[in-house]
């Protein structure tokens, strides 16, 4: 049986910091994972790609280097079996970024900053 790990990317300290406060609270994952640049998710991805184990990925677009798009590019390219969802967790509210998300098969949701306790909680629910 394979298990979740809950993975957090974002440039913003005090955001990462946050949001690793919310997935705990809500009783989604007791040691989320927290990354604060997309290079360092992606290495992290890769060395999990053949473990039984499934990753959901909350993702913010505007990064420095590597940007979310970015990501999801090298994600959907590489054909990752192990990742369970991703969620954009933006400060965009723009609706080019809406539908552009859309496009991905990997991203099912789209949130906007901050995430929630109860945003965590629909994801137990569903």
């Amino acid at each position: 049986m394979s298990r979740t790990e809950v993975l957090i990317i974002d440039d913003d300290p005090g955001v990462l910091f946050y949001h690793e406060l919310m997935v705990k609270e809500s009783g989604l994952s007791e040691k989320p994972l927290t990354f604060n640049n997309a290079e360092k998710a992606l290495h992290y991805i890769n060395s999990k790609r053949f473990e039984d184990i499934n990753l959901l990925i909350f993702l913010d677009l505007n990064m420095p280097k590597v940007s979310g798009w970015e990501l999801l590019d090298t994600l959907t390219k590489g054909n990752f079996k192990n990742i369970d969802q991703v969620i954009i967790v933006t400060s965009s509210l723009s609706l080019s970024d809406k539908a552009k998300a859309k496009e991905y098969k990997l991203v099912k949701n789209f949130w906007e900053k901050p995430l929630t306790e109860k945003n965590c909680k629909s994801l137990m629910d569903s």
